[in-house]
């Protein structure tokens, strides 16, 4: 584990300005926008992320040695581990002879890698995220009611199958219940936060605090 001086003299880095006024804002956008329309509109779990790999490749085009020397040593093993499956979900597919179309998941893995150097450089802000995850469970519920209620479908399905639109929902809500007890624990203290700073999350950074 890094020490505190450490984390305290990684923290203490800027964040690279021109990256970060240019991809700060759209980048609380690509995460309000994927809580709130993951399940509510046909597709609507790659609006989000699609912004967000977008501004990644964006910033590895014009600033790359701001996003390459975000992570610290727990952020690449991370990212150690998400290349690792992808190689060797792609080499099954090949040696199973499956149609590329199979491989949406290890590309998806790989397109992740970008956009955590991009959360790690540029982190979102806090409010981003509980923002897309109340509004967007607020919604879903609503569309299922409706379509058990009103369509008087056997179970509600959304855009998706029946299986994945509960889990998601289930994981949504408990994930509201969980930042229910945080947001209890945070009257009177209205601060602008990142979404994730990786270990650097315990130290105050600029004009943000950092949980």
């Amino acid at each position: 584990m890094p020490s505190y001086d450490s984390l305290a003299r990684s923290a203490s880095s800027p964040v690279d300005a021109d990256v970060s006024t240019v991809t700060s804002r759209p980048v609380s956008y690509g995460v309000f926008l994927f809580g709130l329309l993951s399940l509510v509109v046909p597709s609507g779990y790659s609006i989000g992320p699609a912004l967000l790999v977008l501004l990644s490749g964006y910033g590895l085009l014009r600033e790359p040695r701001t996003l390459l020397r975000a992570p610290r040593k727990e952020d690449v093993t991370v990212i150690g581990v998400m290349v690792g499956l992808a190689a060797l979900l792609l080499i099954s597919l090949l040696l199973q002879g499956d149609a590329w179309q199979t491989t949406g998941v290890p590309i998806r893995l790989l397109l992740a890698v970008p956009v955590l150097l991009l959360v790690l450089s540029c982190p979102p802000l806090l409010g981003a995220m509980w923002g897309g995850l109340i509004l967007g469970s607020v919604l879903t519920g609503s569309w299922a009611m409706w379509q058990k209620l009103v369509w008087g479908v056997h179970r509600a399905g959304g855009f998706t199958n029946t299986i994945n639109f509960g889990d998601i929902c289930m994981l949504m809500g408990l994930m509201c219940l969980a930042g229910l007890g945080w947001a209890m624990s945070q009257a009177g203290k209205m601060h602008e936060k990142p979404l994730y700073d990786g270990p650097r999350s315990a130290l105050p950074k600029g004009h943000y605090v950092v949980i």
